[in-house]
C-alpha cells in the first residue's frame, strides 16, 4: 500500500495555488485614512494603484487612486487622485485634463490641476538620468461613474498636461482594486 505522508504537503500546495489563482495577479489593495486638519474631512484613498502599463513606456507612470471624502456634516464626495511619476514635467492645468475611456465611451473630468502637487526629486533614479517628477491632481467623479469603470472591459486613462499627455491601460488587477473600493466605500443601500 502506498504511503500517504505527502498528503498534508499536497493539500497546502493546492490551497496556495487556489489563493494565487483567485488573486489573479491583482494589485495589492490597501486604503489609507487621511484626516484633513484644515476642514475636518476624512479621506479614504487607495494606496499605490499604478494603471496597468503606460502606452508610451518612456514617458512615466500613472497612479489612479480612487477616494471618498467624508465632510464633517456627513456629506460624501467621490473622485480620483491621479498621480504621474516620470522624468518629464506635465504641468497639469486647471480644467478638463483627465479623460477616461471605458469600452469606447469617453468621459472627461475637470480638476484644479497640479500646481499645488508638483515635486521633483533629483536623487531618484530614472532611465535617462536627471530627476524624477511627481505631479498630482484630484478629480471629482460620481460614484456611479466609478462603478461603471469597475465593470469596464477595456479602460484607458489619459492625463493631459500643458506639455505632454500620458495614457495608461487598466489591467484586470486595476479593475479588481477599483471594484473592491467601490464595494467597500460606495455606501450601497438596499431597500427594506
Amino acid at each position: 500500500m502506498p504511503s500517504l505522508l505527502w498528503w498534508p504537503t499536497m493539500k497546502r500546495l493546492v490551497v496556495l495555488l487556489a489563493l494565487s489563482a483567485l488573486s489573479g495577479g491583482c494589485a495589492t489593495y490597501s486604503v489609507s485614512t487621511i484626516k484633513d486638519t484644515a476642514d475636518g474631512s476624512t479621506i479614504y484613498r487607495v494606496d499605490g494603484f499604478p494603471v496597468g502599463y503606460p502606452l508610451k513606456t518612456n514617458i512615466g507612470n500613472l497612479y489612479f487612486r480612487p477616494q471618498k471624502i467624508v465632510r464633517p456634516n456627513g456629506s460624501k464626495e467621490y473622485g480620483v487622485y491621479v498621480e504621474y511619476r516620470g522624468e518629464n514635467r506635465l504641468f497639469i492645468e486647471k480644467g478638463e485634463t483627465l479623460q477616461v475611456n471605458v469600452d469606447g465611451r469617453i468621459r472627461r473630468y475637470s480638476g484644479e490641476g497640479s500646481k499645488e502637487g508638483r515635486e521633483a526629486d533629483p536623487s531618484a533614479p530614472v532611465s535617462a538620468g536627471g530627476e524624477t517628477v511627481t505631479e498630482a491632481a484630484y478629480y471629482p467623479i460620481a460614484l456611479d461613474e466609478l462603478r461603471e469603470m469597475s465593470f469596464g472591459h477595456e479602460i484607458f486613462a489619459t492625463l493631459q498636461g500643458k506639455i505632454i499627455q500620458v495614457t495608461g491601460k487598466f489591467t484586470s488587477g486595476n479593475r479588481d482594486v477599483l471594484s473592491r473600493f467601490v464595494a467597500e466605500h460606495g455606501d450601497i443601500r438596499v431597500a427594506p
